[in-house]
């Protein structure tokens, strides 16, 4: 996916230019990765996303997680959903 589909992406135009920026930036760092390494990437993005101070919405964060997986093997979409929702599970630990 490139910068300039991500800016025509109907589903994330109602994003400010900030987090569209971010998003931007995080989805070409995704798409330059190899496969091999993809899910290592992956992870470093949702780190990155979750240490940084613009924060998303949960509705946006799903938007995100969409777009980010959207070109990645099924394998790999299992896997990315299957660390979000540890990811979340351990957030939601006290």
């Amino acid at each position: 996916m490139n910068q300039k589909s991500i800016h025509q992406d109907q589903r994330l135009h109602h994003l400010d230019p900030e987090r569209l920026t971010r998003l931007t930036k995080l989805a070409e760092q995704l798409s330059n990765t190899p496969d091999n390494k993809k899910m290592s990437t992956f992870l470093s993005i949702l780190q990155e996303m979750r240490s940084s101070d613009l924060s998303f919405s949960s509705n946006e964060q799903d938007l995100l997680f969409t777009v980010l997986t959207e070109h990645m093997s099924d394998q790999e979409k299992q896997k990315a959903m299957m660390i979000r929702r540890l990811s979340s599970q351990l957030t939601k630990t006290p």
